[in-house]
């Protein structure tokens, strides 16, 4: 009985990894519909991130629980049923909007919020209803004709849950491979993303006047990074995609510093470093002040503390009345109202969370297209078009090389650094000279 109700509760975890993994999911989607309601690309693409999990999360559950129906209860078993048909109904609406040559940006907004609210509800439902009747049941199940088969060696034949129980999404698969367990891969609103032992620390011992020195706290030694900037030169002149330009790398690094902190000047550690370190510590560094907010005004309306002149990315996404403020600007913008200077400073802070939001999610579109009439590069993570061995090589060396960027390995980061600039440059000469699938 045991090993029943302990394959039981393991089948059960998994589906709750499952739960949580989705949770955030569509708290980005969420943070999408308030920031970005009217790209409907961008609403698509997070929607699809969800979509795809969630299905196979159902079709998961329903395979272990149909033979066992009757022994959990017709009842539950029917309306576990009906919620699953209900969420299957109204992806499918949502499926069809999406599918249209215009896509109406208010109903689909108004679908996504209501996928958004429903699910959560029904994933409260079955954590507080349907898990506990399948525990119990397995409990129980101890009688010569138990219907719930056993192994040679006793154990109830479950079906294998998938590994940590998370489903296999392209947002979720880089966590595995920079060991980053519960920070920002489908993320988005980011409640929940809050480390309790990351430590703040005080933007002065960042930028302490004109001629301090920017000493990034993700560093652990006191004077700088233990690598030396010089691991990193096979990457700076690798090109990335930018609001439809191409730049280097270096160039993109230093434009996004300058954007986040208002100035580059004084920094002790390498633009390119820092972003980086972005990248590879997101855990870290979405408690860090680095959100420049110049007007009082603008901090007090963000519910910030008005004489701090940086914010964290945790202050904002934890923090409802920045969120709103945010929001509301943002609709105003819409609506082609004129804008006050706070309003307009708002928007350019919303602009500075996306771009933060971006880098610690890994969105660095660093691979050419696989088709030369495609314009848009891909993101480092979803190489679409190459042929497996291409993206898995890439993929691979990728994580590889933010490891060793969170965790200091010079040695390290100039061997990955050259492999991953050899790859990404063949393909870009490929991309040139062949002007067809790869």
């Amino acid at each position: 009985m045991a090993s029943r109700k302990e394959a039981a509760m393991e089948m059960v975890e998994a589906w709750k990894h499952d739960h949580d993994a989705l949770r955030k999911s569509l708290k980005r989607l969420q943070w999408d519909l308030h920031m970005i309601a009217d790209d409907s690309a961008a609403l698509r693409e997070t929607y699809q991130a969800i979509i795809g999990p969630l299905r196979e999360h159902i079709r998961n559950e329903e395979d272990a629980l149909r033979p066992r129906a009757q022994r959990i209860s017709p009842e539950a078993w029917g309306a576990l049923s009906s919620m699953h048909a209900r969420q299957h109904r109204l992806s499918r609406d949502i499926d069809r909007l999406l599918g249209k040559r215009r896509v109406p940006t208010d109903q689909l907004t108004s679908r996504l919020t209501d996928f958004v609210h429903e699910l959560r509800e029904d994933f409260a439902k079955e954590e507080r209803e349907y898990f506990p009747a399948v525990e119990n049941v397995a409990t129980a199940a101890a009688s010569p004709g138990d219907p719930w088969p056993t192994s040679s060696v006793g154990h109830h034949e479950w079906p294998s849950p998938r590994s940590r129980g998370q489903p296999a999404t392209p947002r979720l698969r880089h966590q595995h491979l920079l060991e980053a367990s519960s920070v920002m891969a489908c993320g988005g609103l980011l409640g929940l993303w809050l480390i309790a032992r990351a430590a703040r620390v005080d933007h002065a011992a960042l930028f302490a006047g004109p001629a301090a020195s920017f000493r990034p706290p993700v560093f652990a030694a006191a004077g700088g990074p233990a690598w030396s900037p010089k691991t990193l030169e096979p990457l700076r002149h690798l090109m990335v995609q930018d609001n439809n330009r191409l730049i280097s790398l270096e160039s993109f690094s230093r434009d996004a510093l300058r954007r986040l902190f208002g100035k580059t000047r004084g920094m002790a550690a390498d633009p390119l470093q820092v972003m980086l370190s972005m990248v590879a510590d997101p855990e870290r560094w979405q408690t860090q002040p680095c959100i420049r907010v110049d007007r009082p005004a603008t901090r007090q309306q963000l519910g910030l503390d008005p004489a701090a002149r940086y914010a964290s990315f945790a202050d904002m996404m934890a923090n409802p009345l920045a969120q709103r403020a945010l929001a509301e600007a943002q609709q105003k913008q819409q609506r082609r109202q004129r804008l006050s200077p706070v309003e307009q400073e708002l928007l350019e802070v919303s602009a500075r969370c996306l771009l933060l939001r971006r880098l610690f999610e890994q969105e660095l579109q660093v691979v050419p297209p696989a088709l030369e009439e495609s314009k848009r590069w891909l993101p480092v993570l979803r190489p679409d078009g190459y042929i497996t061995e291409q993206q898995v090589g890439i993929k691979r060396c990728w994580g590889t090389l933010l490891h060793a960027v969170r965790v200091e390995d010079a040695s390290a980061i100039t061997a990955t650094a050259e492999r991953l600039a050899g790859l990404l440059k063949n393909l870009h000469a490929q991309h040139r000279g062949l002007g067809k699938p790869l």
